[in-house]
């Protein structure tokens, strides 16, 4: 199994993020890992303990995006990092073939990549942006709750 991560408003509080860097600014990029779900950490090692394959999918300046990764000390729970300022839905093809699950905050990309990639799983931790209603994947708030989506394939997974 793949399982390919967002980083901002899935594992990172993107909003509490950057109104501290608007205040305080680059001081607060080498505390990104402060800025962590709480949970994101402990949910990432468990699942490292898989046999999962690990990817962070992550839109945006590919610098900053990068940086921020790093600054969190998140790489090496992931087998792949990429950083991209294309979108999502033009990058998650070349995992077709794989059984995935994508798991992401954004339900206006998400619809995009499941119209791109309809065989894929898809699992929207809700975020601060607005879900579509035609949205037809399962929607999360926790950690924990993407782990109990997960567990009917633990088997598969380990």
């Amino acid at each position: 199994m793949t399982i390919i991560l967002d980083l901002d408003y899935t594992l990172l509080d993107t909003v509490r993020f950057k109104e501290d860097f608007f205040s305080h600014g680059e001081e607060v990029l080498a505390r990104t890992g402060d800025y962590l779900y709480p949970g994101a950490v402990e949910f990432l090692s468990r699942l490292r303990g898989t046999s999962a394959r690990m990817i962070l999918l992550t839109f945006g300046d590919i610098a900053w995006q990068t940086a921020k990764v790093d600054r969190a000390g998140l790489r090496p729970y992931f087998d792949e990092v990429i950083a991209t300022a294309e979108e999502k839905k033009n990058i998650i093809g070349r995992f077709r073939g794989a059984d995935v699950v994508v798991i992401n905050d954004n339900g206006v990309e998400t619809a995009a990549m499941m119209a791109a990639v309809p065989e894929f799983r898809y699992i929207l931790k809700r975020g601060p942006k607005v879900i579509p209603e035609s949205l037809d994947c399962d929607i999360v708030d926790t950690f924990d709750e993407v782990e109990k989506l997960l567990s009917f394939e633990k088997s598969r997974v380990q």
